[in-house]
């Protein structure tokens, strides 16, 4: 080869080698590429049905979680025929593993179980609700009765502190007649409780009343929120006090419901809290969610509407509730204060809309755990809920993982008439997908719980509804998949849509803009992964720029108007004045995108490769032996032409 270095040929079988490598990977995310920021995980850690045993049959109760996340409680009730009801309680990790079995004494009527922040330790309601006492977790050990003689609230019965050395918790009993008994204290683990606001403390006239009290919970240093009810100024007045002082200032119909209370509510340094609001005018009665500012009174408007359940992180950086009438499971991220905008996780882009029992929020405001029957009867599951997981898209491989977003243009034309195609990989660690969706958006992070002003979804898919469901079927399915069972989910039916009011919404910003899109997927066994991705639409046709293929596969587009199919690879299609590719419907050819060869870079096939390699199960796409024999050789090939020449000239 005259003219030509060994270094040339060299670097020349480099650029082959990166080709074969890269080549596939492009193909499969072809077309116009899209970021894809993930969002949650879902995970199922736990079946009831896994408790069964001996005749009994278990159904979870109440769920807990410690601080950091990394431990999970829980208690049954136990059923079996001809006998009592038996009450257990379990501590697992937060994946389900190292599920144990530590339940106290049945005689001590143990329950209402919490976790200090490490997880070490179970503090539970003993005795109905007179004494506290806790289980180490680490080595089983019960320490019975660490606070005595309480008979606490059951409708939030206590608190403890991170650290698990201090509760705080309400005295009521009704049958001692001594009203300067009555009040909120605190005790340390263990110790003698002491009183830190007595019922004389609160303005009323007659404050004998335990029934006008309820502990809503507790900063670290013991420092109690209640709710304080005064006949003096109206028929129901009501106010949110920090101990003994009134926050945020007002005397209102309405401050939280007895249902409301299981979850945490105040910040851990007792700066921040939830004020679940309602004011009755007109004969009706206005509710809302408001942060409060603990230090100035200060109120922040977090969502109009009624509530349930709502919630906020030790640290004060995320807001959780369930709105009966929008959503389960609405989250609002919060900095020193100031809420970001909304979405809602659970209800409205997966079926776990009966996710009522939920933990308080951990690890800083990324994680917590969740308690539904939804999708499996009266069967009880435990899920673990993580935001913002790694770009594999879930916790120990255990949900389906989001690789790519693509579109065969590069942006939509407001016009409700263009349609365009978007193609999702999406593979599944445990080989069992059930299906993947894309949702529309109002802006990131923003869902339906907030649309009352917007209206339904700007993007449509599939005649008028918001989202659609996508596809690997092949061509001849609805959607408009390319290639059946290569875990390319497509569907060719997205456009814009007018009759809502989103376009007056962003009326003030003008197109060209970006609208997101959540892309949702789900395996058979329940696990979530929901990421979002986003789409340029614009009015002016001259800047959208079209791809023949949204890049799951290089089948031939016999409308492309003589253009080349860029999905081939190979030699022109018919059409485009040249010689036929023979994979474009002739023998298939390894690699050149026409009909696909089981094992040559398609990803999940279950046929056996026909170039002598091994099947591809695990749906990460170039694993198959069969299609890295190519690779393997080249490489030998240039680590042998590599020593040769070393050998011969000592130098390159």
């Amino acid at each position: 080869m005259s003219g030509v270095s060994s270094k040339h040929i060299v670097l020349l079988l480099l650029f082959i080698i990166l080709f074969l490598i890269v080549a596939p990977l492009i193909a499969r995310g072809g077309g116009f590429l899209s970021d894809i920021n993930y969002n949650e995980t879902i995970s199922l850690i736990l079946d009831e049905t896994d408790l069964n045993q001996g005749g009994w049959n278990h159904h979870i109760d109440w769920i807990t979680c410690s601080q950091n996340g990394n431990k999970v409680a829980f208690w049954t009730m136990a059923h079996k025929v001809g006998a009592a009801s038996v009450r257990h309680m379990y501590v697992m990790d937060a994946d389900g593993s190292h599920l144990k079995e530590i339940t106290p004494a049945a005689s001590i009527n143990p329950r209402w179980p919490r976790l200090n922040r490490d997880g070490t330790r179970m503090f539970f309601a003993s005795d109905y609700h007179n004494n506290i006492s806790y289980i180490d977790t680490s080595t089983g050990t019960f320490h019975q009765n660490v606070v005595r003689s309480v008979s606490m609230d059951f409708r939030h019965p206590f608190e403890i502190n991170a650290a698990g050395t201090k509760v705080t918790f309400m005295h009521d009993d009704i049958t001692d007649r001594d009203c300067d008994t009555f009040g909120i204290y605190t005790a340390s683990v263990p110790g003698t409780p002491t009183r830190v606001l007595g019922l004389h403390e609160l303005p009323a006239s007659d404050y004998c009343n335990a029934n006008r009290l309820a502990f809503l919970g507790a900063a670290d240093d013991g420092t109690p929120l209640v709710r304080w009810k005064n006949h003096d100024f109206c028929g129901n007045c009501t106010a949110l006090f920090e101990g003994s002082a009134r926050v945020p200032g007002e005397w209102i119909e309405y401050v939280y419901g007895l249902q409301d209370l299981p979850n945490r509510i105040i910040t851990r340094d007792g700066r921040w809290a939830l004020y679940h609001r309602g004011v009755v005018s007109g004969g009706g009665t206005s509710f809302s969610l408001q942060l409060v500012d603990l230090s100035s009174g200060t109120m922040t408007r977090l969502f109009d509407g009624d509530v349930e359940r709502p919630s906020i992180s030790p640290t004060g950086n995320l807001v959780r509730f369930n709105a009966p009438l929008a959503g389960r499971a609405t989250i609002i991220p919060l900095a020193n204060g100031v809420p970001g905008q909304a979405r809602d996780t659970l209800s409205y882009h997966t079926t776990l809309i009966d996710a009522w029992n939920m933990t308080d929020i951990a690890m800083n405001g990324t994680r917590w755990f969740a308690q539904t029957s939804q999708d499996f009867g009266a069967r009880q599951k435990i899920y673990r809920v993580d935001l913002n997981p790694d770009r594999t898209g879930a916790a120990a491989g255990q949900g389906p993982v989001i690789h790519n977003v693509s579109f065969n243009a590069n942006m939509l034309l407001k016009d409700d008439t263009m349609r365009i195609t978007a193609a999702v990989f999406v593979t599944d660690p445990q080989n069992d997908l059930d299906w993947v969706r894309l949702d529309g958006m109002v802006e990131y992070g923003r869902e339906n719980v907030e649309w009352d002003t917007i209206g339904r979804a700007p993007l449509s898919a599939g005649g008028d509804s918001s989202g659609a469901p996508l596809t690997d079927d092949g061509p001849g399915g609805d959607n408009g998949d390319e290639i059946a069972g290569d875990q390319v989910y497509t569907c060719d039916d997205f456009h814009t849509r007018s009759n809502c009011d989103f376009w007056s919404h962003y009326a003030s910003r003008g197109l060209p803009i970006k609208i997101p899109l959540r892309i949702v997927a789900k395996d058979r066994a329940g696990n979530y992964t929901i990421a979002e991705t986003e789409l340029g639409v614009t009015d002016n046709a001259g800047e959208i720029t079209f791809s023949d293929s949204p890049g799951d596969g290089g089948t031939p587009d016999p409308g492309d108007g003589g253009s080349p199919d860029p999905g081939d690879g190979g030699t022109p299609d018919p059409g485009d004045g040249g010689t036929p590719d023979p994979g474009d419907g002739g023998t298939p050819s390894p690699g050149d995108g026409g009909t696909p060869n089981p094992g040559d870079g398609n990803p999940g096939d279950s046929n056996p490769d026909a170039n002598g390699g091994s099947t591809d199960t695990d749906g990460a796409g170039l694993d198959s032996p069969g299609a890295l024999c190519p690779v393997v050789a080249l490489l030998a090939l240039l680590v042998t032409l590599t020593a040769t020449l070393r050998t011969r000239s000592g130098r390159w």
